[in-house]
C-alpha cells in the first residue's frame, strides 16, 4: 500500500494524516466517477439517452481533480492538492446549485462539509475563505424563500449566518489546536532526542575522564540517566548472564533496593517486564491502570505507575 500512497516525504505526523485523507479523498473521488460511467455504460446498454455535454464534462472534471490530487500528493505538494479538491468542491456545489440540481438545504449543507474539509486537510487559515464562498452561496441560490419568512428576508440573514459562524468558529479552533498540540508534540520529541544526546555524551566524558571500575560506571549510568530524566522513581540496570537464564540488577538509583544489587534476580522470558524484554529484545512499557496486564510486576518495584523496561546491546 505505502508504494502507492508514499508518506516519507511527510516526516511530521500532522502532514501524514493530512496527506492520508488528502489520498482517500482522491481515490474516493476517482471511484465516484468511475461508478457514475459504469451506470451510465448501463443505462446506455438498455436503451437510454446519452446525458447533457455538460454532466459529462462535470464528471471528466472531477476525475480529473482526483488524479492530478493524487499526483500531487505523492509529489509531497499535499496543500496544493487539497486546496485544489476544495475549490473542485465549492465550484461544483455552485454549478448544481444553480442549475436546479440540487436544493438550498443540500447544497448548503455542502458548504459546511467543504468549510470542514478545508480546515481538516490545509488548516484553520481557509476558514475565512470557504465561510466567503458559503455566504455567497446564501446570497445568490436561486431558491424561493423560506415559508412563513418575508420574502425579502435572504435565507443568510435568517438561517444561515448564525449556522455559519457558528460552524466555522468550531472548525477554525479545531484546526488550530490541532496544529498547535501536534507543533508541542514534534518540540517534545526534539527535546526529548536533544535531552537522550546530552546525556549520552556525559556519560562517555565521565567514563574517559576518570578510570572507574565497572560497577562504578554502571553506577554512574542510572544516576546520569535519572539526572536527565527527573520524572523517574527509579532507574535501575540489569545484566543478562553467560547462560542466558537469568537477568541480575547491577545498579540502582534507589536507596532502599541498593541491597538487591548483585542478589536480585529475573529468569529471562519470565512473565515480569525485564524477563520479557530480555526475550524479545523490545521495549516495554507497563502501567498500573492498564486492565489488561500481560505482565507479572516485579516485587522491587511496588507502588511504581509505569514501568518501562529498554534492552541495551553490546556490540550487536
Amino acid at each position: 500500500m505505502l508504494s502507492f500512497f508514499p508518506l516519507t516525504a511527510y516526516a511530521e505526523p500532522l502532514a501524514r494524516r493530512r496527506a492520508i485523507g488528502t489520498y482517500l479523498i482522491s481515490v474516493a473521488m476517482c471511484l465516484g466517477v468511475l461508478l457514475g460511467a459504469l451506470n451510465l455504460l448501463l443505462q446506455l446498454l438498455s436503451g437510454g439517452a446519452l446525458p447533457d455535454w455538460l454532466t459529462l464534462l462535470r464528471g471528466a472534471l472531477l476525475a480529473g481533480v482526483g488524479v492530478a490530487a493524487y499526483s500531487l500528493t505523492r509529489r509531497a505538494q499535499q496543500a496544493a492538492a487539497a486546496l485544489l479538491v476544495l475549490l473542485a468542491a465549492v465550484t461544483l456545489l455552485f454549478l448544481l446549485s444553480f442549475s436546479n440540481e440540487i436544493s438550498l438545504m443540500l447544497g448548503f449543507g455542502g458548504m459546511l462539509v467543504s468549510i470542514s474539509l478545508g480546515a481538516l486537510l490545509i488548516g484553520e487559515q481557509t476558514v475565512p475563505y470557504t465561510l466567503i464562498a458559503a455566504a455567497l452561496y446564501l446570497f445568490f441560490e436561486p431558491s424561493p424563500p423560506i415559508e412563513g419568512m418575508a420574502e425579502t428576508s435572504p435565507a443568510l440573514l435568517t438561517l444561515g449566518l448564525p449556522l455559519l459562524l457558528v460552524h466555522g468558529g468550531i472548525n477554525y479552533a479545531m484546526a488550530r489546536n490541532l496544529r498547535l498540540v501536534a507543533r508541542q508534540v514534534t518540540a517534545n520529541v526534539e527535546e526529548r532526542n536533544v535531552r537522550l544526546a546530552k546525556a549520552s555524551a556525559d556519560l562517555v566524558q565521565r567514563i574517559l575522564g576518570v578510570r572507574l571500575t565497572l560497577d562504578r560506571v554502571l553506577q554512574e549510568t542510572v544516576h546520569l540517566v535519572q539526572e536527565h530524566f527527573s520524572d523517574c522513581h527509579e532507574v535501575q540496570l540489569f545484566l543478562v548472564d553467560k547462560d542466558r537464564r537469568n537477568v541480575t540488577l547491577v545498579a540502582t538509583t534507589h536507596q532502599a533496593n541498593l541491597g538487591n544489587v548483585g542478589s536480585q534476580q529475573v529468569g529471562v522470558g519470565s512473565l515480569s517486564v525485564i524477563g520479557r524484554v530480555t526475550i524479545s529484545g523490545e521495549s516495554i512499557l507497563a502501567r498500573e491502570e492498564s486492565e489488561v496486564q500481560p505482565y507479572r510486576r516485579s516485587a522491587f518495584l511496588s507502588g511504581t505507575k509505569a514501568q518501562l523496561a529498554i534492552p541495551l546491546r553490546v556490540g550487536g
